[in-house]
């Protein structure tokens, strides 16, 4: 094979590289290593992952020495097929009320929402609703504090996956009582969202806020990746187009 040929393949084979996004290997199954977190140990993440972490043993906005309903931390990621978050706290869903709220155009408004109020632990993934929200609960009686916590109204999308699982460890460093820790993870299908092809840099804002006799919340702001109009990253097509133009100059100048 001549040196021009193997340029050539070798230089369609780095574009084509350049313009695949392989999917990301997070698996719901409560276990926090594909994302790189160990609970009270590392909770930084690896990769692209953004995240929001307080790991103390109070619950927001004030409180001592009470764990029973702290949320420790949130995550976020996405590839070109999903959404992925991860919540761990330190009280099961299947009681209290907490849904996941989803701000995708910067408003200020959550116009997503993912149900996940009300189920339990298990060892399988769970479908619920994922909604498009017109009203929130957002005041809980005997709290002066106003947050969306809980979707009131809206229509359903479709579903997303979730699971949640009990954590082993069952009491944190600091904490005057031993709680168990559980472990959410989901995954949102983008297509729920509308069209994202155009988006490029797209901030996400998500809520979490647990709520019951006691509560606690957690925001966390994330980027979305997409696509810009002026990348570039070539497209398939273009790819291929140019991979047979240079084929075929190798081929002219091997007749010559």
């Amino acid at each position: 094979m001549s040196k021009l040929l193997k340029f050539s393949v070798f230089l369609f084979l780095c574009l084509f590289a350049l313009n695949s996004t392989p999917a990301l290997a997070y698996v719901l199954d409560g276990d926090l290593s594909d994302w790189g977190v160990t609970p009270f140990t590392d909770w930084v993440p690896n990769g692209t992952a953004n995240y929001n972490e307080e790991n103390n043993a109070t619950y927001a906005p004030a409180g001592t020495l009470i764990e029973s309903w702290d949320i420790e931390a949130m995550y976020f990621d996405n590839d070109d097929d999903y959404f992925y978050f991860s919540i761990v706290q330190s009280h099961s869903q299947s009681s209290g009320w907490g849904d996941l709220a989803i701000d995708l155009d910067g408003d200020g408004e959550f116009e997503f929402g993912a149900d996940l109020t009300h189920f339990g632990h298990g060892n399988s993934v769970v479908s619920r609703d994922f909604y498009s929200v017109d009203e929130w609960f957002d005041h809980y009686v005997g709290w002066s504090w106003e947050m969306e916590y809980r979707i009131k109204d809206g229509d359903v999308l479709g579903q997303f996956d979730v699971f949640q699982k009990q954590y082993p460890v069952s009491y944190e460093p600091g904490a005057a009582y031993a709680y168990y820790t559980y472990i959410l993870e989901g995954r949102i299908d983008r297509m729920l969202f509308g069209n994202l092809d155009d988006a490029c840099n797209l901030d996400v804002y998500l809520q979490f806020a647990k709520v019951s006799c006691l509560r606690d919340y957690m925001n966390l702001l994330a980027s979305v990746d997409g696509n810009c109009e002026d990348c570039v990253v070539p497209e398939p097509a273009t790819l291929l187009l140019l991979g047979s133009g240079l084929l075929g100059l190798v081929g002219i100048r091997r007749k010559k």
